[in-house]
């Protein structure tokens, strides 16, 4: 071991035991452990000062004391048990090891509490960490949550309800638990520095039974934090990057929690970990684009055949691996008015056994007809050169090939690996893509953290190339780039309605956490007609468009309608329609400044919302008096606010949006921070109320519009006229005289590996498309050859 002489050279303990008498090489031995404890407590006392939230400021409305390593919490108000010590220690190491115990320590906040959990390894080896929990939360038998592993809703649970678990990052946008009943809202969160960390981490609310029972509080509500696997886990519930201690390090974790009135944004029992979160990885890295994008599903494994081995849906004159891509190319640029364009399986439908080591561009090389792709004259580059923004979807983004049956991860610490990929990006930015999709870019292929890097990599080298991750990302990862949230069915097939589309609100975390946020809203119709037995009208699509950019997703369709005008289809700045205006991020502060800190927590920011001073639980800044005089403050989806901070030029480009049930409009003339300010609080909860009335009443107009109502019919009759609308991977047009083939519903994604083993479901995700009714023979003076990509046309 290397230690510091006192002048400043370095000199070795071997050599010094040698040369001194046994007593200082005795004194010798000693000061190296010493040192190591000494260390050790200097970076616990750091790493504490650095990551706890700091104090807050108000009334003290709940006391916290620990009480033989559990915690108590009480309502200053009216002694009300909020939680009490009953049976539930605040760690637990995992059975199979002792683990390293933490020291903790309970910081006192005006509306709740933060337990610091300092974790130092002295052993010689490297140690688990077991699980950090709370309990028992009193809220009775019957409470509401929030469902993180989707959008945020709020869904309802009993004593029976079982948890799911997913992981964070892999399954869960944040890991944070926010619950509560008709008097409190409780949200709980752990903070540690994921990229520095590089662990999982499995958030869980239940009912514990037993002994918990026995106290104050009767049966209530825990909340845990596996940091290791107990035995006990099965499915997503199993970690699989547990965490682990070296010998000699200490690492720190700050659960907050947070306590809220029933009537207040719930959003404020997580200030703690928006604080942490944006103190340690700043806002958004790129610059929103609002507009809407047209999919296109060039192939299915449902069309392979052994004449057309690649699965393109076309006829076989037009498929380009035979004719090219003049045809093809011409009806993805056909449909009028879309900014956007994004195409799935530009080389043919995905094939796990294969050659190519990539299933994306790179198979364009391999023939002079797939090599049209490239051609400015009819391949991909006319698409950029009309106007509209190209996109292509690179399936399967993080599986590379090494063989036939040889696929493994994709790893950026192997350079073979990063230089086949550059290859494959080379060709498509070739191609005039200006969008990147990346498959599978999920936590169950590689690390979130290895994702963030790979991310940074890419964008480095094509800094003008917008990425988007899929399926949905942690909250990390979407700092770097926009992300695909699935919006159809998570059951198949559906068995009521809200599994056709179970998505009708907003992203709330994503709104709370990162405002400036871009999500795409991804859409498909094969389960709507698999529930409703009909193909959709072509106002209903659009209806379906309007409602998703009113929540404030990007509308990612696959029906190649017209557009009359693409700027009703922005997404909206939902951030303002699901947060009070006082938990507003200023727009100038929306994208992240320099980057700091990105490895470690947060570098001495004020943290407890975000950058902004503190008043106790509520988040106050500064606005210009325009409107604030008279307290008045008018929001509109997609329309700009009278109040609050100017919108900072080329952050984001949002028109004004409409949607089916009319204009989003909520009236926050009686939410203003200063308008509320001299109000007793009796007139303060009314007038919250009375907000929250008012969102819930826009929400539900555009879930309402969104969502079909009614019985699915009792046969499935195939649609019996055309409306319209078109598709992008019929097979063929039949020829005149010919009966056509009964319509069937394709779910577009077989050829896909399978996910991996108890997969999430919905895990399906690139938006499939349905045949639709065949088209009449063509007119005398018509060729059925023109429209074989969108035959109703």
């Amino acid at each position: 071991m290397i230690q510091p002489a006192d002048d400043g050279r370095p000199w070795d303990c071997a050599d010094a035991w040698r040369g001194a008498t046994r007593r200082e090489a005795f004194e010798s031995t000693l000061a190296r452990p010493l040192a190591i404890l000494l260390s050790l407590l200097v970076a616990t006392l750091v790493r504490a000062d650095d990551t706890a939230p700091p104090p807050e400021g108000g009334a003290q409305v709940m006391r916290s004391r620990l009480v033989n390593n559990m915690v108590e919490m009480i309502d200053t108000r009216d002694g009300a048990i909020v939680v009490s010590p009953q049976s539930m220690p605040l760690h637990v190491p995992t059975p199979s090891s002792a683990g390293v115990a933490p020291s903790i320590e309970l910081r006192e906040q005006p509306t709740g509490f933060d337990l610091i959990y300092t974790f130092a390894n002295t052993s010689g080896t490297t140690r688990a960490l077991g699980k950090l929990q709370l309990g028992v939360v009193n809220l009775g038998q019957n409470i509401r949550f929030r469902d993180f592993t989707k959008s945020g809703a709020e869904r309802s649970a009993d004593f029976s309800y079982v948890a799911p678990a997913p992981l964070y990052p892999a399954w869960v946008y944040s890991p944070v638990v926010v619950m509560g009943n008709a008097k409190y809202t409780v949200g709980v969160s752990i903070q540690y520095p994921l990229l520095e960390y590089k662990h999982q981490v499995r958030p869980m609310m239940y009912s514990p039974g037993g002994s918990t029972m026995n106290g104050p509080a009767g049966r209530g509500w825990a909340v845990e934090y596996r940091l290791n696997n107990f035995g006990d886990e099965t499915g997503l519930g199993r970690l699989d990057r547990a965490a682990s201690i070296r010998p000699g390090e200490t690492r720190t974790y700050v659960v907050s929690v947070r306590v809220a009135d029933r009537d207040d944004a719930w959003q404020r029992t997580l200030l703690p970990y928006r604080g942490f979160f944006r103190a340690t990885y700043g806002g958004v890295r790129y610059q929103r684009d609002p507009r809407p994008v047209n999919c296109v599903v060039l192939a299915s494994s449902d069309h392979v055949s052994e004449d057309n081995p690649l699965g393109f849906g076309q006829m076989r004159a037009n498929r380009p691996d035979v004719g090219g891509w003049r045809v093809v190319v011409e009806e993805i640029r056909r449909p009028r008015n879309w900014p956007r364009v994004m195409v799935w399986m530009c080389s043919g439908t995905y094939q796990y056994s294969r050659d190519d080591e990539w299933h994306f561009t790179s198979r364009w090389l391999a023939s002079p007809p797939l090599a049209e792709a490239l051609d400015p004259s009819v391949g991909f580059p006319t698409v950029p050169a009309m106007g509209r923004e190209l996109g292509l979807w690179w399936t399967e983004s993080q599986r590379y090939n090494t063989g036939r049956d040889a696929l493994t991860l994709f790893s950026r610490q192997k350079p073979s690996h990063v230089k086949s990929a550059f290859k494959e990006l080379d060709v498509a930015v070739k191609a005039g893509a200006t969008m990147i999709g990346l498959d599978t870019f999920h936590d169950y292929a590689t690390p979130a953290w290895e994702h963030y890097l790979w991310l940074r990599d890419m964008q480095a080298r094509f800094p003008k190339v917008t990425f988007i991750t899929e399926p949905i990302a942690c909250d990390v990862v979407h700092t770097l780039s926009p992300t695909f949230l699935q919006h159809w069915a998570y059951t198949q097939p559906p068995q009521r309605a809200e599994d056709v589309y179970p998505i009708t609100t907003p992203h709330f975390l994503a709104d709370f956490l990162l405002p400036g946020h871009e999500t795409w809203g991804g859409m498909r119709y094969v389960d709507y007609r698999q529930f409703y037995g009909q193909h959709p009208t072509t106002e209903k699509i659009l209806q379906d468009m309007a409602a998703v950019a009113a929540m404030g997703y990007v509308p990612a369709f696959p029906e190649a309608i017209d557009l009359n005008s693409s700027a009703r289809f922005n997404a909206a700045d939902s951030w303002k329609v699901t947060l009070p205006e006082d938990l507003w991020i200023p727009d100038d502060e929306m994208v992240a400044a320099a980057e700091a800190s990105l490895l470690g927590g947060p570098s001495g920011a004020e943290r407890a919302s975000g950058g902004r001073a503190v008043q106790g639980s509520r988040a106050t800044r500064q606005t210009g008096a325009a409107g604030k005089a008279s307290g008045t403050s008018e929001i509109s989806a997609g329309a700009k606010p009278t109040t609050g901070p100017s919108v900072r030029p080329g952050v984001t480009r949002s028109g004004v949006r409409a949607t089916p049930a009319g204009t989003v409009r909520i009236d926050r003339s009686a939410a203003s921070g200063s308008a509320r300010a001299g109000l007793d609080p009796a007139q303060r909860a009314a007038q919250a109320a009375q907000e929250r009335r008012a969102a819930a009443e826009a929400l539900r107009r555009v879930r309402d519009s969104f969502t079909p109502k009614g019985k699915p019919p009792e046969n499935n009759q195939p649609p019996t006229e055309s409306d319209g609308v078109r598709t992008v991977t019929r097979d063929r047009t039949p020829a005149p005289g010919e009966k056509p083939a009964e319509p069937k519903v394709q779910d577009g994604d077989k050829s896909r590996k399978p996910p991996p083993p108890d997969d999430q479901p919905g895990s399906e995700k690139k938006p499939a498309t349905v045949s639709t009714p065949a088209p009449p023979p063509a007119k005398p003076d018509e060729s059925t050859q023109d429209d074989d990509i969108n035959p109703d046309r």
